[in-house]
């Protein structure tokens, strides 16, 4: 019952993050459809097709199973679930250990919240069907890799590898992973770091351009063939398999034709087309109302971050510092931007507040004292107006969980 009760004492902090992401995780299952037809298919296209977005998980699946059912998509998504919640409870539990007794206190808290608050880690269990799990875990790799010299050279490896899941992943977590190089650049000054975060930089763009010139290039099989192809792997009939695969693997200009997601001018080039249809195609999906009220109800969380970065700014006269703060405090325009070009916003709202907390971790766990003066300067101003803050707190939460 000792060895015990040191175990807990020396990684409660691990302990409580992990219980708090797996409690919502549970909920999850409570769900009768946790893998629908539509998204099925998403998981199943491989590299047979080509090095393209979208394969690294289907190939995944195959090399396990000949014929992955939809069962043996929920286990594997479920796999990887718990290995994210498991190495995002080390991280953070190790920054928290690592900070000042008071800043950790609060980095702690502020975990806790984020667990369970619908526009953070929980928009993951909502989005269970989608790869961006995926996402996170490389993300968090690159966090926990980048702390020793003999594991940060697979930095770019662990980069390529969430883009190969989709390009997204610049605008999803390549913010904060660039945020955390400069500062080690800055901390250490060393050849290896500049070098390493050189490379870091020429992987993440090249590796997007080249997933986005490739994203819809079936050369090998017509687009008929190509479904044949997916349904020969999963061994049983799809239903609804056009929904997602449709769009997300034929040509924009075929995708617009047979969809009829907006009338756009031919003389435009393909990107500016690109970005019109899809912010016109997430009307579709969705209402602006809808988008907007995401915005609103996730701003308090963002607003808090903000106000944090922007102390830290004030906080400190080095001014290369300042400019490593004033990226933090800005990073949230690259998922807003995200969030106009897709039906999902609380899903690019979730990545902004998750990196968010991550890009303060790695602040507070190096003990930065512009950012844990800040943390503890918005924290008091907030315990200063308690009795109507947790008034608002209670209506403002009952909104968000009904919403």
């Amino acid at each position: 019952m000792n060895k015990l009760n040191e175990l807990f004492s020396k990684f409660k902090y691990e302990f409580g993050i992990f219980t708090a992401l797996s409690l919502n995780f549970l909920i999850l299952f409570t769900k009768e459809d946790i893998m629908s037809d539509i998204l099925y298919p998403l998981h199943l296209v491989d590299v047979r097709i080509g090095l393209i977005s979208r394969t690294l998980v289907g190939s995944i699946s195959g090399l396990l199973w000949e014929h992955p059912t939809e069962g043996n998509i929920v286990f594997l998504q479920t796999l990887v679930t718990v290995l994210s919640f498991f190495l995002i409870a080390v991280f953070l539990g190790g920054c928290i250990k690592n900070a000042k007794e008071e800043s950790g206190k609060l980095l702690f808290m502020l975990c806790l919240v984020v667990a369970v608050f619908p526009y953070g880690f929980m928009t993951y269990i909502n989005l269970f069907e989608l790869m961006d799990i995926y996402w996170l875990l490389s993300a968090v790799l690159c966090l926990l890799a980048a702390d020793g010299k003999k594991t940060a050279f697979l930095v770019p490896v662990l980069i390529f590898t969430g883009l190969w899941v989709h390009y997204s992943f610049l605008l999803a977590f390549m913010p904060l992973i660039y945020v955390l190089f400069f500062r080690k650049c800055l901390k250490e000054k060393s050849r290896y770091n500049y070098i390493l975060t050189g490379v870091m930089v020429t992987v993440s763009v090249g590796a997007t351009l080249y997933f986005m010139l490739t994203m819809r290039s079936i050369s090998t099989m017509t687009f008929d063939e190509f479904l044949d192809y997916i349904i020969d792997k999963a061994g049983s009939p799809i239903t609804n398999i056009e929904r997602y695969v449709g769009i997300g693997f034929r040509s924009f200009n075929e995708t617009n034709r047979l969809y009829k997601i907006t009338e756009i001018s031919e003389d435009l080039p393909d990107i500016v087309k690109a970005f019109v249809g899809y912010f016109k195609m997430a009307l579709k999906d969705t209402t602006l109302f809808a988008i907007i009220c995401d915005l609103l109800l996730a701003s308090p969380a963002v607003a808090f971050f903000e106000a944090i970065w922007a102390r830290a700014m004030k906080n400190t006269e080095d001014k290369k510092e300042r400019f490593l703060y004033l990226l933090c405090l800005i990073s949230p325009l690259v998922q807003l931007f995200a969030c106009f070009t897709s039906s999902d916003t609380s899903r690019w709202l979730s990545d902004m507040i998750i990196s968010c907390l991550l890009m303060l971790a790695l602040f507070i766990k190096d003990r930065a004292a512009p950012v844990t003066n800040a943390l503890t300067y918005v924290t008091d101003r907030l315990k200063a107006h308690k009795t109507p803050l947790l008034f608002a707190l209670l209506i403002y939460l009952s909104i968000v969980f009904v919403w």
